[in-house]
């Protein structure tokens, strides 16, 4: 099978058009070229079409490949970065363009090597050789993910939202926030930063001034660092990278939504941040997707294989390939005692913390876990800020 006649896989995203973590996937597919069909979600509970696949999973987004579902905007910039095809735009992240570079070279040393099968996902472990400027610029792009989808960061930015936006009046979006923000044990610079969203009252201010404060350092941290040489992008090339999306989706976000931050006074404070937001978005802005809108029903049809013809025609059957097995020397593993095929409850730690999903496990192993849904379908999650336990049991201590 040539990388020619190979058509990409079919691809869902499950969104709805305000949210911040489904805008960064969709800055990916839209710099990358990756064409995608999408299932567009209330902004509250419940999600019915999420319900048909058997997910309990409340957060956006979700992105299906060909018949996998994945959960958390890091783990689809992962399988992301290994989709290659001729027609679309190389990878983003700095892993992946080593690989490819790798790949390339190889190919060139060697005509005859096989190159087919290009619009899978990477079906070994095999870390290409890093140069130490690619190094230090791989360890800049993971630090920001952490920065901005690992810490209170995001939390922080969430209670600037101006009390007089019409949905912050909508009772029942305020309880559902209260549900994804307070609905279990979490940590308390979180829960006491977001009730200033859920719950406004006599001290919603000061909280806000306290979250103002944290985005204050944030951006100066950007401002004074990064991007205080001038660089247009963060790691300095012609264009956006994976390290941009990263790092500038709560920062686009606050100063895109008006009335959360004073705008006058961040062109002010933060000149090379406001400068390169708005390159961000002209560069975003100039390449035009019209994504089709699916059903739910036509979207898991596609996803379970009833809907025969689209996926047949795109050879999708080596996409992962239940490559991903059991790491029994994992320390959850050995702890939980799982194994192929234990039944197992998968939630996450930070937010949406109560809505538990369940199903049988197919892997888990390094920074991923995989699952089988009673409906069928493959889902899989990220291990960092994820929790993975037998169903109904605690771990065997």
């Amino acid at each position: 099978m040539s990388p020619s006649s190979t058509a990409l896989p079919p691809i869902i995203l499950y969104h709805y058009p305000y949210s911040p973590y489904a805008r960064r996937v969709i800055w990916y597919l839209r710099l990358r070229g990756i064409p995608y069909k999408q299932c567009i979600q209330p902004p509250t509970l419940p999600r019915p079409d999420l319900t048909r696949l058997g997910l309990s999973y409340r957060r956006i987004p979700v992105l299906a490949i060909a018949h996998d579902v994945y959960l958390d905007s890091r783990l689809i910039f992962r399988k992301l970065e290994s989709l290659r095809h001729p027609s679309i735009k190389p990878p983003l992240g700095v892993r992946a363009r080593a690989k490819l570079a790798a790949s390339s070279l190889a190919t060139s040393s060697n005509p005859n090597s096989n190159t087919d099968d290009l619009n899978t996902a990477e079906k070994t472990s095999t870390k290409p050789s890093l140069t130490s400027q690619d190094a230090t610029a791989l360890a800049l792009e993971r630090l920001l993910s952490v920065f901005t989808t690992q810490t209170p960061l995001f939390f922080h930015a969430a209670s600037l939202l101006p009390p007089s936006l019409p949905l912050m009046k909508d009772e029942s979006f305020r309880r559902d926030r209260d549900d994804f923000f307070h609905g279990g044990k979490i940590n308390t610079s979180v829960t006491s930063t977001t009730t200033a969203v859920t719950n406004p009252g006599p001290d919603a201010s000061q909280l806000r001034a306290e979250a103002a404060h944290v985005l204050h350092s944030a951006t100066s941290l950007l401002e004074e660092t990064i991007l205080a040489d001038g660089r247009p992008w963060v790691l300095g090339e012609e264009g956006p990278t994976l390290a941009d999306i990263e790092a500038v989706w709560v920062f686009h976000w606050v100063t895109g939504l008006p009335g959360m931050v004073d705008q006058e006074l961040w062109k002010e404070k933060y000149p090379r941040v406001m400068a390169w937001i708005a390159r961000f978005q002209a560069a975003v802005g100039a390449v035009k997707q019209n994504p089709p809108t699916l059903t739910g029903e036509q979207a898991a049809d596609l996803i379970m294989g009833k809907s025969k013809s689209e996926m047949e025609s795109s050879s999708t059957g080596s996409w992962e390939d239940d490559r991903l097995g059991i790491d029994t020397q994992d320390e959850v593993v050995k702890v939980c005692g799982l194994r192929k095929g234990s039944r197992v409850e998968v939630w996450p730690t930070d937010s949406g913390m109560t809505h538990r999903d369940r199903g049988t496990l197919i892997g888990i192993e390094g920074d991923e876990v995989v699952w089988l849904t009673g409906k069928g379908v493959r889902v899989h999650a990220p291990r960092e800020g994820f929790r993975v336990r037998p169903e109904g049991g605690e771990a065997r201590l």
